[in-house]
């Protein structure tokens, strides 16, 4: 809620807050679903920072960005964690995430693997349907045969109609799911 809110309001020092805290609690006694967690929230945090400094122009021409590099870490941690887990929900989220991460970064081929590997675990998740067809229009601008960012192009659209399809419900309903049950 805080690192929402945080962005909600466009406010580092909630960012910050969250980021502290997540380093206190690194060393306590936690399962890995808990860990998992944790690590997902922080980089979530990161995120949120990098975003604010792109914005106000901050990080916009900077090779070397520390939260990028820590969003990384904290998404790979997450996964890591959350592998083996029996509610891969925050798994998803995590791949889906990074994958986000590395598109911007023009890790193209990376962030795909990632949103694909969201995909094997909640088929129906907008976000990395609608993310993924992003990331292969970003790929194809990349591309210098028009041949090529034509199929690129052809196959994000049957994504982005995928994704908007469904109005995020599958995803809402997982969530309810996780709710109810306690988590």
């Amino acid at each position: 809620m805080l690192i929402d809110l945080s962005s909600d309001l466009k406010m580092k020092e909630g960012f910050q807050l969250a980021i502290d805290r997540a380093s206190k609690l690194c060393h306590a006694k936690m399962n890995d679903w808990q860990k998992g967690l944790l690590h997902y929230f922080a980089a979530n945090a990161w995120e949120g920072l990098r975003h604010l400094k792109s914005n106000n122009g901050e990080a916009s021409c900077q090779w070397h960005m520390e939260e990028v590099e820590k969003a990384i870490l904290n998404y790979r941690l997450c996964n890591q964690y959350l592998r083996n887990c029996a509610m891969p929900r925050y798994l998803c989220r995590s791949n889906t995430n990074l994958g986000n991460v590395l598109n911007t970064l023009g890790r193209f081929v990376e962030a795909i693997e990632l949103w694909n590997r969201a995909l094997a675990i909640e088929s129906s998740f907008s976000m990395a349907i609608l993310n993924k067809a992003y990331g292969l229009i970003t790929y194809s601008s990349s591309l210098y045969d028009n041949g090529h960012q034509a199929v690129f192009a052809k196959y994000a659209y049957g994504l982005f109609k995928q994704g908007f399809k469904d109005k995020y419900i599958g995803s809402l309903r997982g969530l309810r799911q996780d709710l109810k049950r306690g988590i």
